[in-house]
């Protein structure tokens, strides 16, 4: 007989807290669980488990763990429901079938441990390919599996279940179509909620699909910023073919949305039994580094470390633009590996803005987005204001007035753009900015002051060119001396 003893155990973590995020994303998608085109706000991982299952919860648990927090989670109608392709036998025991939709995608596995008849056979699952494995369960002696969180039933046909035979099938997730996204932005404009970009889990059956919802997205994004909401957007771009997706959006141009290629694997932050590891559309991990980082920070600077980070860093992706820059040569946001650097990092978070833009990166936008909020909230105090005109030019407004309302708008401008430090530890976002009020307009007939607002920007690094050689006139070094 053992000993008496005892066993404690701490769980960590158990509050669900996260830490505060430097930009607040709205996220939308597909859940099992919610009411649709309404905006929720999760402040701790374990608010997520109100959405239920599917891409929206997923994606904002990851969130949460790596962005920090509140995020803000709108669930879209998803119209295209989730569908499971047929179930391949690896043997030739008793057939396995499937019913119900999929609340999310899996790469499911039935893995038969011992052989049996229904209600002495056992099994364990996996739903992402074998990583993760169930513990062993009894075949049911009524054939039926309901596969908790998945919306998944299997049944077993009644016969002699073989040992070690598999049964194995994918499982796409539920999507929103272009009415679903029509009528969440059409609720999101009634929304006052204080975010910073938006993130869509919506993944694609093609890059013509992904292509189509890139330009209503962008028609969406002009009626926000008509309404003042100045907001970009990360779009996964369909699962094609690098050359078919440049095809699929060869006409599409955009200076408010990011199109990101490709998927990355890592694990869950909201893992069910069988699936501790998930695939996501790379605007998952450009939404974490967004919510993480400064908006004059770019998402591709190697300083900021592996995609993940140490805690839940990305262990895999569909591509590595390092062997194919076409992408990102075509505006794509893609993922890349760097020599002597272990994990993965992005290529360059683009947008896929016309020719001759000036929105690149992602920190062009989102600077931009900065500088438009300030000025326009700043600008609501000029209304219906009183101010001194001169003779000439004729009506315009008097040079002192306009110096003092110039003043309203450039302190918070500079509080904004020029005062915060970097992630380079310097000042500011930008390298200067200019708020000026038009000294000629004729104010007193016209009721109208004419202002503009510029500001230049970094550079930001993109080649290096290095020459490296022997020398024999060299003065010593401090690190020879």
């Amino acid at each position: 007989m053992a000993i008496p003893s005892q066993t404690i155990s701490i769980q960590d973590p158990g509050l669900g807290l996260v830490e505060p995020a430097t930009n607040i994303p709205l996220m939308m998608g597909v859940s099992s669980s919610g009411t649709d085109d309404a905006v929720v706000t999760l402040t701790k991982s374990s608010d997520v488990a109100a959405l239920g299952e599917g891409p929206l919860p997923e994606y904002a648990a990851r969130q949460l763990l790596l962005g920090g927090g509140p995020i803000y989670a709108m669930k879209v109608g998803g119209t295209i429901v989730g569908a499971s392709s047929a179930v391949t036998a690896s043997g030739g025991g008793p057939t396995v079938s499937l019913a119900g939709a999929p609340f999310d995608t899996y790469d499911a596995i039935i893995t038969i441990a011992v052989g049996g008849i229904l209600g002495t056979g056992t099994f364990s699952y996996s739903l992402d390919g074998g990583t993760t494995e169930s513990g062993v369960l009894i075949i049911p002696g009524g054939g039926s599996f309901p596969i908790p969180n998945t919306g998944i039933t299997v049944t077993f046909t009644a016969g002699t279940y073989v040992a070690a035979e598999t049964y194995s099938w994918t499982s796409t997730e539920p999507q929103s179509n272009a009415s679903d996204f029509a009528s969440a932005f059409t609720a999101l404009a009634l929304v006052n909620v204080e975010y910073d970009y938006i993130t869509q889990s919506n993944t694609y059956a093609t890059g013509v699909a992904a292509a189509a919802q890139f330009g209503a997205n962008d028609s969406h994004l002009a009626t926000l910023f008509n309404a003042f909401e100045y907001k970009r957007l990360l779009q996964n771009s369909g699962p094609d073919s690098a050359a078919d997706t440049i095809t699929a959006f060869l006409s599409s141009e955009s200076t408010r949305i990011s199109p990101c290629y490709g998927t990355t694997t890592s694990p869950s932050a909201k893992p069910i039994q069988g699936r501790g590891t998930r695939d996501f559309g790379t605007a998952m991990e450009a939404s974490i580094e967004a919510a993480n980082q400064l908006i004059s920070t770019d998402l591709a600077r190697v300083a900021n470390g592996k995609l993940g980070g140490a805690i839940s860093p990305v262990t895999a992706i569909s591509f590595d633009a390092t062997a194919d820059d076409t992408l990102d040569t075509a505006k794509f946001t893609t993922t890349r590996t760097w020599k002597g650097r272990l994990g993965f990092f992005f290529t360059n978070v683009r947008f896929k803005s016309p020719a001759g833009s000036d929105f690149l990166y992602w920190q062009h936008g989102r600077i931009i987005d900065e500088t438009s909020e300030v000025v326009q909230v700043a600008q609501q105090n000029f209304f219906s204001r009183g101010v001194r005109t001169v003779d000439a030019p004729v009506g315009a407004i008097d040079p002192r007035d306009a110096e003092g309302l110039e003043t309203e708008v450039t302190t918070p401008l500079a509080v904004a753009l020029t005062s915060p430090s970097n992630a380079e530890g310097t000042q500011g976002h930008v390298s200067a900015f200019q708020y000026s009020i038009d000294r000629t307009n004729n104010v007193l007939s016209t009721q109208t002051i004419l202002s503009e607002t510029r500001v230049k920007p970094f550079g930001y690094i993109k080649d290096i060119i290095t020459t490296i050689g022997y020398s024999a006139t060299l003065g010593a070094t401090e690190e020879s001396e």
